[in-house]
């Protein structure tokens, strides 16, 4: 569900990504509300890109639906 998708966004922005001014705590909101500016901005760009690469993915992966139905 949504919380699955925060915990892997989460995941994504602040240990793979290692952005300047993630601080110890896992989870992604509590770095947004405790980061400046610039965090705010490199956060948004790479859950933005996240997102994209994700739903890209699930529509390889997903069947089409047909739309002639």
């Amino acid at each position: 569900g949504l919380g699955t998708l925060l915990d892997r966004l989460s995941d994504w922005v602040i240990r793979e990504r290692r952005l300047p001014g993630a601080q110890n705590d896992p989870d992604l909101m509590q770095n947004i509300m405790r980061g400046d500016a610039v965090f705010l901005r490199r956060a948004t760009d790479e859950t933005l890109a996240y997102l994209q690469w994700f739903n890209r993915f699930a529509e390889a992966e997903l069947p089409s639906k047909d739309k002639d139905r």
